[in-house]
């Protein structure tokens, strides 16, 4: 069995690591796989009925930032897409504090928001968006998140960008999305650090 040799740490060549797992110094000469500190990448969810989707609702505690990937998302009618987030006492509906704006068809628009995260408003109903939205915790004491976004419409002269913030109660648990009408096509996860 080959052993491999690098600034004085061996590795069996023949050793592998499992999921999540990176070749890490443990000592000045000993080496071993250790778990990845890092981000977890939730599996897409479909966002093709209804109007809202539960992407995660066991967050652990501790998470700092919090990043939304829209892929081709879409609604049958003129409404908004949104993000809530929740704590163990449920979803939030209210108290978000920002503003969404952008282009549809070279016309500017903006709006404000309160009863979620908005990462395009009004949505083209012919129109499917893809982009992200990153969350930040900004203050651990009193649970503020802020949010940013930018979305582009993949069959359209359109983008939209966002930014709010928001405070919980309690330790962030979960994330949705939401839309003012019913969602028809595309797909949405998150990863969480």
């Amino acid at each position: 069995m080959a052993i491999t040799t690098l600034n004085n740490r061996s590795i069996n060549r023949s050793d592998t690591a499992s999921a999540d797992q990176v070749w890490t110094a443990t000592s000045a000469t000993a080496s071993d796989f250790q778990a990845v500190a890092g981000s977890t990448l939730v599996s897409e969810v479909a966002t093709t009925s209804g109007s809202s989707v539960d992407l995660s609702t066991s967050i652990p505690a501790g998470t700092k930032m919090i990043t939304v990937m829209f892929d081709g998302i879409s609604t049958n009618s003129t409404g908004y897409i949104g993000i809530q987030i929740g704590d163990s006492g449920g979803f939030e509906t209210s108290g978000y504090d920002g503003t969404v704006g952008g282009t549809l068809n070279t016309a500017a628009n903006g709006l404000t928001y309160s009863s979620a995260f908005y990462v395009v408003d009004p949505v083209s109903a012919v129109s499917t968006y893809s982009g992200m939205a990153i969350l930040r915790l900004q203050d651990s004491s009193n649970n503020t998140w802020c949010a940013m976004s930018v979305l582009g419409a993949e069959n359209a002269a359109s983008m939209d960008a966002a930014g709010g913030k928001k405070s919980l109660s309690a330790v962030l648990t979960q994330v949705r999305i939401i839309s003012g009408d019913t969602l028809d096509a595309g797909a949405v996860s998150i990863q969480y650090a």
